[in-house]
């Protein structure tokens, strides 16, 4: 009897000290952080061992347990604080949770240096979408560069006509970045693209000229070759839009477009020959002729010298004795090197009044380079690079070499 008694507080006993040590185990791995059913787990596979005194046996697991489970939770709280602040830049939405856990400083800390990562692609990736096309614009304009860069001090790599659509970018200031219909990205000036094809003004002429010629025909493309689709006369007053090489494309007073000559074109109708029949190169009139183109040329001194000019505004040697010829209607070459070969040859001592002089003026090359118009006693009339402007020289003086002399009327 004593004996069943015995045995029956031992078993007691044994529940009890089992119980102790659960509830050790429980209590004990809830300060570590183990989940519930993490802890029922363990303890079932841990039933399974002898019993010891020595609780190292439950408490090495259960840390082990805990210190994976808290490195699961900082990287899940990491990349939420990442994407919050890759977003917002504010992680005051996790300041209690910081200040509650040990580990805090270190997680804030790695985020962020992982957060300025993620900014730098996520500046990136906007960046790339700017350069998406935003919008279509239509060019207002005659004519419109497209430059490599913002200002006109970058190549120009294309150029676009009135109407042209063209996919817009952004906008930088004064320009536009924008790409053509031929896949060419460049910079062109804002002001001059409107947002509708309907926006897109007729095409005006940006400066009006008179001609200067008897008689001068309008063709339907920049060369002689082309058709002839009117003939305008002398004084007429004509739209001019813009140039290719020698031709000025224009539109006539009836309103058609087309190129005709820019050399009989003059900026302004004072500088029109208003005569009603121009005098013609004969043997009765030749003297008269000849002090009319001197007396004409003179008019001219002062006027500015410029390369590749044909006008009052500027004139180069060339221009200015193809200037003053084209005031009497007659025809002599643009460039100084066409006159070797041009009129009738003259010798030095036979010059008169309205003689073309020819000079060297390039380091001796021996080809004409520089002239100008006889204006007699031993003076001639030219446009000087030197001077900067049309002058009288004495043609003794001159330091060119002096190539010869061509008549143009007899």
């Amino acid at each position: 009897m004593q004996s069943g008694k015995n045995s029956h507080i031992y078993t007691w006993g044994t529940i009890v000290l089992l119980f102790a040590l659960t509830v050790g185990v429980l209590f004990y791995s809830g300060l570590t952080g183990p989940t519930q059913q993490q802890t029922i787990n363990i303890s079932s596979e841990e039933s399974a061992v002898p019993l010891s005194t020595d609780l190292s046996v439950y408490s090495l697991p259960c840390k082990y347990i805990s210190a994976t489970y808290r490195e699961l939770e900082f990287q899940s709280k990491s990349e939420e604080i990442i994407a919050l602040y890759s977003t917002q830049y504010d992680l005051s939405a996790y300041g209690a949770e910081a200040a509650a856990d040990a580990d805090a400083p270190l997680m804030m800390t790695a985020s962020i240096a992982r957060g300025m990562v993620e900014e730098s692609r996520s500046e990136g990736k906007a960046a790339a979408s700017m350069e998406q096309v935003s919008a279509y614009m239509y060019v207002n304009a005659n004519q419109l560069n497209v430059r490599s860069g913002v200002g006109t001090d970058y190549d120009k790599l294309t150029t676009l006509k009135r109407g042209d659509k063209v996919g817009l970018f952004r906008i930088e200031g004064d320009w536009a970045k924008v790409k053509t219909e031929s896949g060419i990205i460049g910079y062109t000036v804002a002001r001059y693209l409107v947002d509708s094809e309907d926006k897109v003004e007729p095409e005006r002429p940006i400066a009006y000229w008179y001609i200067n010629a008897n008689t001068l025909n309008v063709r339907s493309g920049p060369g002689t070759d082309y058709e002839k689709i009117e003939t305008l006369k002398r004084g007429d007053k004509v739209g001019y839009f813009d140039e290719q090489g020698e031709w000025a494309r224009v539109q006539t007073p009836s309103g058609k477009k087309g190129y005709m000559l820019m050399k009989y074109l003059v900026d302004s109708e004072s500088e029109v020959d208003r005569s009603s029949s121009l005098p013609v190169a004969s043997s009765s009139t030749v003297t008269s002729l000849a002090q009319q183109i001197v007396e004409y040329s003179k008019t001219l001194q002062g006027v500015r010298y410029k390369y590749g000019g044909y006008s009052t505004s500027g004139m180069d040697c060339s221009g200015f004795v193809k200037y003053v010829y084209a005031h009497f209607g007659i025809d002599v070459p643009r460039s100084s090197a066409s006159y070797a070969n041009f009129g009738q040859r003259v010798s030095r001592e036979n010059l008169r009044p309205s003689d073309i002089l020819l000079f060297d003026t390039d380091g001796g090359n021996w080809d004409v380079s520089h002239v100008g118009i006889y204006i007699g006693n031993n003076m001639f009339i030219h446009a000087s690079t030197t001077k900067g402007k049309v002058v009288i020289t004495s043609l003794s003086e001159y330091p060119a070499p002096y190539y010869g002399a061509r008549r143009v009327i007899d």
